[in-house]
């Protein structure tokens, strides 16, 4: 049932590459630099694990939920679902939940 999340990194590896930068391409195509900002913690219970991902990218960028492939240098690349959540003067926030069954 939990196919997708072997081939996703953990959260130690996530958290191990906090505030480093991952390429991906937006819908215009062009590619765009995101930084991961924060790693929220690790919440397990005994049926789930849960946490999030913040991705801050350039203010230019639209705010579209999509799933992108996002590749880094260290962690290789993967599918993630990207919702929009804050735009500031740094940028647009994107969050990333996982939520696997243990």
């Amino acid at each position: 049932m939990n196919d997708i999340a072997p081939k996703l990194p953990s959260h130690g590896q996530f958290s191990a590459v906090a505030n480093t930068h991952f390429r991906t391409t937006f819908g215009d195509g062009l590619a765009v630099t995101l930084s991961l900002v924060s790693v929220s913690e690790l919440t397990d219970n005994s049926v789930t694990q849960s946490f999030s991902l913040i991705f801050l990218a350039p203010p230019t960028e639209q705010p579209t939920q999509s799933i992108y492939t996002l590749s880094h240098d260290t962690l290789g690349e993967m599918e993630l679902f990207l919702v929009p959540v804050k735009r500031d003067a740094d940028g647009v926030y994107f969050e990333s939940v996982f939520s696997n069954f243990v």
